[in-house]
C-alpha cells in the first residue's frame, strides 16, 4: 500500500527538488493556481488532488515590475515581488518573512513551506496546482 501512495504522490506532484533537472524559474510562478495546504504527509496526495477543485477561485500570481512574481505575504496580506533562487522563493527586496522552500515541482504542481517557523506552523505545506489556461 505504501508504494502505491508514493507512486501516486510522485505522479501528482513531481520530483523533489533541488535536482538540477527540475529547475523552476521565477516566470514559472506567474499564472492562476488552485491552492490548498497540508500539515501531515499522509494528507499530501489528497490535498494535491483537491487543489485542482479550487481553480474556480484561483490564487493569481502576476509579474512584478522587476521581473519577479508578485505573491501575498503571510500575516499581513500585502503583495510582494518574489523570485526563485535555487530551491527557494525569496523577496526581491530581501525584506520578507515569507521566504519559501520548494520541496516539489513538476511544471504544473508546486509544494513549498515557509522558512519562518510561525508561518510554517500556521500555513503548513502549501500546494499550488496550475489552473487551465
Amino acid at each position: 500500500m505504501r508504494s502505491i501512495y508514493a507512486l501516486s504522490l510522485a505522479c501528482a506532484v513531481g520530483s523533489a527538488l533541488p535536482a538540477a533537472a527540475q529547475s523552476i524559474k521565477t516566470e514559472d510562478l506567474v499564472g492562476r493556481w488552485g491552492v490548498t495546504a497540508y500539515w501531515n504527509e499522509g494528507d499530501a496526495a489528497r490535498m494535491i488532488a483537491q487543489a485542482r477543485g479550487f481553480c474556480s477561485q484561483p490564487y493569481v500570481i502576476t509579474r512584478g515590475p522587476g521581473g519577479g512574481a508578485v505573491m501575498f505575504e503571510p500575516f499581513d496580506g500585502k503583495r510582494r515581488e518574489m523570485r526563485v533562487s535555487g530551491n527557494q522563493i525569496v523577496a526581491v527586496d530581501g525584506e520578507s518573512r515569507s521566504t519559501k522552500s520548494i520541496s516539489t515541482w513538476n511544471g504544473s504542481s508546486l509544494v513549498f513551506s515557509y522558512d519562518d517557523e510561525e508561518a510554517k506552523r500556521k500555513y503548513g505545506n502549501m500546494v499550488f496546482v496550475r489552473c487551465g489556461r
